[in-house]
Formats: C-alpha cells, structure tokens, sequence
C-alpha cells in the first residue's frame, strides 16, 4: 500500500478538502485532547501488528492516508464527523464504516464533550475496533458448512442469544459420534487477555451431570493470532434453557409443576457443591480440591436435556450449568491477589448485595434468585433486594400455589448477609430430605409435560 505522508498542507488548504463529509469539519471546533486521543487509538491498532497494512484494519499509516494527516503537523486535526448528523465517508474501509462509525457510536448520544469522558470513550472505541479486528479475521472460519478443526462441521447459528463473551452460539455436527453439539466462540486474545484459558482450563476440570460437558477446545497464539476467535465444543441440550422454560409457564399464567422446582434446586445446589467442594464433598479430599465459584447463574445459562432420571420421581430432564466465561478459581484469585474489579462483569440484577466475589455465598445467592422467578413467576429478579429476600407476600403467585418449606428454602440463600447464606454440603442434605418428606405426604401433583406447546 502507497502512503505519502511527507506532503506539506495548510490549515485552510486542510479545510477546503473536497471529501464527503466536508461540510462537518470545524478545525476552530476542534479540541487537542480529542486529536491526541483518536491518535492514540491508532498507534494502540498498529502495534498490535506492526507489519500489517491492510485498509480495513485502521493501521496508523492508514489512519493518517485517509484523513491526510501529516506525521509532523502541529495543529489539531479538524472534525471529522459531526456528533449529531454523521455520515459515513467514501475514504472509510471498504468493508466497514471502520473508525467514522466508532466515533458515532460512541459520542453520538453522549452530552459532554470527548475531554468530559476521554478515559471512557477511549475504552469503547479501542473495544469497538478490537471487536470489528476480530469478527474480520473470523467471517469466513466458522460461517455455515465450514468445517472447523477438522471435526465440526456448523449446520447453523443460534440466534438472540445474549452474552459479552461470546462472539457466537453455532449449531455443529460431530464427524466422529454423528452427533450434534454446540460451538461456543470466544472473543480474542486481544480484547480479553488471558480469559479464554480460564474457562477452557476450569471446563477441561469439571466431569459432573449437572454441569455442561466439554468436547473440544481450541486455543489460537496469543503472539501470532491475536485476532483470532478460540471456541468451546459442548454437549447439545436439546430442551432449551431454564430461561425459556420459565417464560413459557409465565406466559401461560401457571406455576411450574413444584415437583420440578425441586428438581432444579436440588441440581443447581449439587452443581456449587461439586464446584466448591469437588468429587468426594464429604471426607478429605475435599481439602485438596480447588474451589472454583461460577459468578454467573442465572437462567440462560441453564440447559435442559432429554435423559433418564437421576430419581425415580424426577421429570427425564437433566438439569446442565453451562458458561463458565465469568468462573474464577481460588488458587487464581490468591496467586494473583485479585479483587472484585479484576473479574469479570456479572449482570447488576443478578449480584448479590456484596457484588459478585468468589465466594460460594455469591453461587448460593445466585441460585436463590433464580429459584425466585420460578416462585414468583418473573422473567427477572425482583428490583428491591430486600423483597427478592422477602417472599411471604400474598402477591406472590407462588406463596399459595408452593410449599412454605420452598419459600424458607429459598430465602435462606437471598439472606443478604453473605456468611448467613447456607453452606451447599448441609444445604444439599436437607434439600433431599424436604423433598421425601414433600413427597411422602402427596403434595407433589403426577407429571405433565413440561414443554408442551398450548
């Protein structure tokens, strides 16, 4: 690619450029703070690969060819867009709106001025053009009927689904088992350094039957392919998620069946105590197990499955804890000192008073609340986390459709106090025995179809 930057050009010659979007550039507009910043952003892309110069990856040298900037020119750099009627100029890379549109994105809507949030717009737009790098280097990797790592063949992508880290959700068949299975993509190297082998690390640990099995994983060059997307290969569940479930019974006006409201309790609370306590929860080999806490329960990333019952009594659903992406073990958090700003974001409804640690009380917490859409037949959590704690309300359409032994179950793991939350190995124990006893006594109605279509 020809650059020329060595060229000389007066400030009224700059301003008189036949481009586009000339009639949005005011150099007297213009502030240092946002020339130094967009420069700075430029240099942070081309260090990531200084030999690269390819046109859609908004390298330095093409920053500068595009918007005709001298290397050695002292006066700000005019406007490029206007903030509030942009457009998108020809010179941008052919295949995306490229930086135009990172800026538009990021202070279109924005009352102060680039300088008011500098540190934060920063962020975002460097995000933004990672994102894009990213997406680039994979369009054509793991598009439909791409065969990825010589063993998944992608039939599909899935849809609507929410999540900061994850690049995609594909539908993939297995060349070896002629089996279907689930692709997750992972953002790269580059936007999040080192959280890929975190949960390829944790997930290759975890063999249990209400956590997600991991089949593959691969992990590109943190040097040489930073751009590049590693994935996860994972058990199919062909029931959907607990998310979708509870939406169905909602949209229905009905309780979900409490014989299965146990069951998910009992399962998500044995899937802390096996993360917490590992194989054998009950004598010393729990003492050598590393603690890992998942931070992230919440009811899509619970998965269904078709299978045989663990009891004779249960529904033939297997109840999976899948995405690992916001887990954390405690071996990392003490050999690297981290705090809670050092893990990863967790939704702000699902955090408990303490914010999300990684601690078991923040797993408990969180499979309280999920626990409390069931009962209170919501989407979301209850706002106030006093009431989320508080479920004996006339309101409620489960503090007269469900057994109080549910309701004190559940409001023991909302305590809002983290050590007065229930410990999962004594918890798990009486869960068990509440739901004998429930059953023993009739209160459990026989089986329907939970997934039904009305």
């Amino acid at each position: 690619m020809s650059v020329n930057t060595s060229h000389d050009m007066s400030e009224g010659a700059y301003k008189r450029r036949n481009r586009a979007d000339s009639g949005t550039f005011t150099c007297e507009d213009e502030t240092e703070s946002f020339r130094e910043a967009m420069l700075r952003l430029a240099d942070y892309m081309i260090e990531e690969d200084p030999k690269l110069e390819k046109p859609d990856q908004l390298t330095l040298r093409y920053f500068r060819r595009i918007y005709q900037i001298p290397d050695n020119t002292n006066y700000v750099i005019t406007r490029f867009l206007d903030r509030t009627q942009l457009i998108t100029s020809p010179s941008d890379p052919a295949d995306a709106p490229g930086l135009a549109h990172c800026i538009r994105l990021v202070s279109n809507n924005e009352s102060g001025s680039w300088a008011d949030n500098r540190a934060e717009n920063e962020r975002t737009v460097k995000n933004l053009l990672l994102d894009r790098a990213n997406r680039v280097c994979n369009r054509h990797i793991f598009a439909v009927g791409k065969v990825v790592g010589g063993r998944w063949t992608i039939e599909s992508e899935l849809g609507g689904v929410d999540g900061t880290f994850n690049q995609g959700i594909l539908f993939v068949r297995d060349h070896l088992q002629e089996d279907m299975r689930i692709m997750k993509v992972l953002p790269s190297e580059a936007m999040y350094p080192g959280f890929q082998a975190r949960e390829m690390n944790i997930l290759s640990r975890l063999h249990h039957r209400n956590i997600i099995t991991l089949y593959d994983a691969h992990l590109p060059s943190p040097v040489t392919e930073r751009h590049a997307s590693p994935y996860l290969v994972t058990e199919y569940c062909d029931k959907g998620t607990l998310a979708d479930l509870i939406k169905t019974w909602n949209e229905r006006g009905k309780l979900i069946p409490e014989s299965f409201v146990w069951q998910v309790f009992e399962a998500l609370v044995t899937a802390i105590q096996y993360l917490h306590r590992g194989p054998y929860p009950y004598n010393e080999a729990a003492y050598n197990w590393d603690p890992i806490t998942h931070r992230d329960i919440i009811p899509s990333n619970i998965f269904l499955k078709s299978g045989s019952q663990v009891n004779p009594s249960d529904y033939p659903v297997s109840i999976k804890l899948a995405d690992f992406g916001c887990a954390i073990t405690d071996s990392e958090m003490e050999a690297h000192n981290y705090t809670l700003l050092d893990l990863p974001l967790v939704a702000d409804q699902y955090r408990p008073p303490e914010g999300a640690q990684a601690t078991e009380a923040t797993d408990m917490y969180q499979v309280g609340l999920v626990m409390s859409l069931m009962y209170c037949m919501t989407d979301s959590p209850l706002r106030d986390l006093v009431e989320a704690g508080n479920l004996s309300r006339d309101c409620l359409k489960g503090y007269k459709g469900y057994s109080p032994e549910l309701r004190m179950y559940i409001e023991m793991c909302l305590d809002a106090e983290d050590d007065q939350r229930p410990d999962a190995n004594f918890f798990l124990l009486r869960i068990q025995s509440a739901r004998r006893s429930l059953r023993n006594m009739g209160r459990f109605d026989g089986q329907v179809d939970l997934f039904a279509k009305h």
